[in-house]
């Protein structure tokens, strides 16, 4: 396809139903003619083995054309020489019927050029890029998938005739081959001079110490006035793009480099990726305190910690910070907020992987934890969690007892920061997930042997020692466990990477019964799971999952998926329409609503990163249904009126419509029984229509076409 400058679609370009394989390399002729090459067959469909020419609107130019077949196998690379002919590279012997040894000239029409006859390509060998020399010779560079024999170099050059070039590069050339034939990457580059710039991944050439980028003479020699020596020197890789720029620069896709090779320390671009929320926590008034590795919300400034309105905005009044990862919250009910993570700076103060926050973001200092070095690693917290005496339970990998020392699991004194010593855990174990009951006891999930059996699951009393009233289930799979949801009648649900729990055979969602006892009415049977990352139980029962699910999952590709109150799959919840990628956590709020955190890019085919709230059905509690008879809308799916018919002895407070973040994008004032809601501004899509009476809120949702 054709873009226009503003990144649409070009409408004036048209290829038809296009090609039926891949197109592995494309080149622009100076008369705006493209030449294709690759894996393909046919174009719009036309017979065209492996190498076609369109003309500028995308149409097959009818005037370039291989006799007898085109080429027997798919085409790779491509160069165009001054004089119109072609030089193509691929996984082809024949072409137009004769014999050819995967290089090959064709003529401005696309005949063979039989008066071009490269050396033997042996069949180990490919070509990774060409570079096309005024004079018509033909530099080549060379990748190698296994077993290469032959006479082939890294880098040569062959005359126009095709034979190779004495008189260039009589050295030991690279001492290491190109990388790779798939990729868009050109390793060589002529400049105007006739110099040859090229990226690569090897240490030497005729043996002689290089960076990744080198400058070589036309002859073949190394460009000693080129100091490729330092020249990306640090980089593991050969650049994915370069380029020589007019001025005499050469830009890489990590440095700009001066003419002689040094880089330009003044070209710094802040490069950036979508940033993560790990962790999220939701405030009495609304508002959210997310962390995680970020550094602007919506455009402003944030360094892994912000607070945001309900809306979604960010709150300029809380000022947190901190220069690494931070992986969990959890919120005091005086306000403060404990924060975990992999850092040595929070809120301008020193903090090794755990501190305090004031309301305001500001740094607690009267919460110290003494978190030292370990002496291998770096320290890091993975969970905090209060208890409702106000201590801090900690999770991780961290040190607060002195040198040379490694903990896993510990607890604060809620006040000050402190180690409180009364807390010892009675089992050695890998804990890889915990939570807090409201008595205080504690369930964890992870890998220990208890009794003489590997258990998953298991509870500890408030202060450490192993609860002897919870049942113990023995698992077969180690390390199958990682994510816990407790519900309110003090069920424990728990993910991992199992196929049975005990004798019951549930995959990858268990629940257990307030003692520890294993469900046997609750089956799941989860599929395409890449990665279970945590789990919420709403109101009505039903279990939200979070995490990567591949499309074989029930709802397609997704970051949430959803179970009924019995562990089968809820296939109202199209988890495919909300974050299309790896959720972290999730809260149910007291309205329904659902907040989810993680590593997304998407939700519902809107641009949203990291954080999202999704309206949903059967969220709120299983109560009965209102006793006034069910709110009429019609029709569904509509184009642009939505009319509605209320029962005229119906109190109504408030009709709006939400999207599917829950934000409002039509509110009607009228209180009357009969409505028509004009949507036709509104973009095509699912929407819910919220509509608040005295006795109850009704949700219906409708899809705008």
């Amino acid at each position: 396809m054709r873009l226009e400058a503003d990144g649409t679609p070009d409408p004036s370009f048209n290829v038809g139903s296009g090609f039926n394989g891949a197109v592995q390399h494309l080149l622009l002729q100076p008369d705006g003619k493209i030449l294709a090459t690759g894996l393909f067959t046919q174009v719009n469909g036309q017979p065209m083995e492996y190498v076609a020419r369109l003309n500028a609107n995308g149409s097959i130019d009818t005037g370039f054309h291989i006799p007898n077949g085109g080429l027997n196998g798919a085409g790779t690379r491509l160069a165009l020489q001054a004089d119109g002919r072609i030089i193509i590279a691929g996984d082809f012997t024949t072409v137009g019927g004769q014999p050819v040894n995967r290089i090959a000239r064709l003529s401005t029409s696309g005949g063979l050029d039989t008066s071009f006859t490269p050396p033997t390509m042996p069949a180990a060998v490919y070509v990774a890029g060409f570079g096309v020399q005024p004079d018509g010779n033909v530099l080549v560079a060379a990748g190698l998938n296994s077993g290469a024999s032959g006479n082939w170099l890294p880098l040569m050059r062959l005359l126009p005739t095709g034979l190779v070039d004495p008189t260039f590069q009589t050295g030991s050339n690279f001492n290491r081959w190109f990388f790779s034939f798939l990729s868009s990457t050109e390793p060589v580059i002529l400049q105007l001079d006739g110099k040859i710039l090229v990226g690569t991944e090897a240490s030497t050439y005729d043996g002689a110490g290089i960076g990744r980028v080198v400058r070589l003479l036309p002859s073949g020699l190394l460009d000693n006035s080129f100091t490729s020596v330092t020249s990306l020197l640090n980089e593991d890789l050969a650049p994915s793009s370069l380029q020589a720029l007019g001025n005499g620069q050469i830009l890489t896709n990590t440095a700009l480099l001066n003419g002689n090779g040094s880089r330009d320390i003044s070209f710094a671009p802040p490069i950036q990726q979508l940033g993560q929320v790990r962790a999220v926590v939701r405030q009495p008034d609304g508002k959210y305190i997310v962390g995680g590795n970020f550094n602007e919300i919506n455009g402003l400034a944030a360094a892994n910690l912000a607070r945001l309105h309900s809306d979604g905005s960010p709150d300029a009044t809380f000022t947190a910070t901190a220069n690494g990862l931070v992986n969990t919250l959890a919120l005091q009910p005086d306000g403060k907020v404990v924060v975990g993570g992999r850092f040595d700076q929070l809120s301008g103060g020193p903090r090794l992987a755990i501190g305090r926050l004031l309301p305001n973001g500001a740094l607690d200092n009267s919460f110290v934890p003494s978190s030292q070095s370990l002496p291998l690693g770096t320290p890091y917290v993975r969970q905090v969690a209060l208890q409702p005496n106000g201590h801090v339970l900690v999770l991780g990998q961290f040190n607060l007892v002195g040198p040379n020392n490694v903990q896993y699991l510990s607890r604060l004194n809620g006040a000050t920061g402190s180690e409180d010593l009364s807390f010892q855990p009675a089992e050695p174990a890998d804990v890889e997930s915990l939570l807090v009951q409201p008595d205080g006891r504690i369930v964890v999930a992870g890998q220990t042997t208890l009794m003489n059996q590997s258990v998953l699951v298991w509870r500890m009393l408030p202060d450490g020692p192993r609860d002897p009233g919870f049942s113990l289930t023995p698992v077969t799979a180690p390390r199958a466990g990682g994510t816990l949801a407790l519900d309110a009648a003090g069920n424990i649900y728990v993910g991992g990477y199992f196929t049975s729990y005990g004798t019951v055979p549930t995959a990858g969602v268990a629940k257990l019964l307030p003692s520890g006892t294993v469900d046997a009415g609750f089956i799941a049977r989860l599929t395409g799971v890449v990665n279970l990352n945590c789990l919420a139980v709403q109101p009505n029962g039903r279990v939200l999952l979070g995490g990567s699910f591949l499309p074989s999952s029930p709802s397609g590709n997704a970051g949430t998926l959803r179970l009924l109150a019995d562990g089968t799959s809820d296939m109202t919840y199209t988890g495919a329409s909300g974050p299309n990628a790896n959720v972290e956590q999730l809260i149910v709020q007291p309205d329904g609503a659902i907040v989810a955190a993680g590593s997304f890019t998407r939700v519902t085919g809107d641009e949203i990163a990291g954080l999202t709230r999704l309206v949903d059905f059967n969220v709120l509690t299983t109560k009965a249904r209102l006793a006034h008879p069910r709110v009429q809308v019609w029709p569904v799916p509509t184009q642009g009126l939505l009319h509605l018919s209320i029962p005229a002895d119906t109190q109504v407070q408030q009709i709006c419509l939400l999207d599917l973040q829950g934000k409002t994008v039509l509110r009607v004032p009228t209180k009357a029984s009969t409505l028509t809601l004009d949507v036709r501004g509104l973009s095509a899509g699912v929407y819910v229509l919220k509509i608040v009476l005295a006795s109850g809120t009704e949700l219906v949702r409708i899809q705008v076409q």
